[in-house]
């Protein structure tokens, strides 16, 4: 699987990114944290019974350092929120 990066775009006519546009792309890439936690979830839902152990075990913590990054990627989010 390939992720795309994000391009902001400028929010008025200065090149440089703001603030504001860098805290929406956060927030986008800490969603699409949560829907791949979520897609996770679903996977469990209709995994063969006979797959190995191993590969829940890879999703299990899959899903739990997919959780601590979004939480991270948040937790930056309002750092810099909060120190505007």
């Amino acid at each position: 699987m390939t992720l795309q990066a994000h391009s902001p775009k400028p929010t008025d006519d200065d090149s440089t990114p703001s603030i504001t546009s860098f805290l929406g792309v956060l927030a986008g890439a800490a969603q699409q944290a949560k829907n791949v936690v979520e897609g996770i979830e679903d996977a469990f839902e209709v995994m063969p019974a006979d797959i190995g152990i191993g590969v829940g075990i890879d999703l299990v913590n899959a899903q739990a350092h997919i959780r601590t990054a979004g939480r991270l990627i948040a937790h930056a989010a309002d750092s810099l929120a909060v120190a505007r």
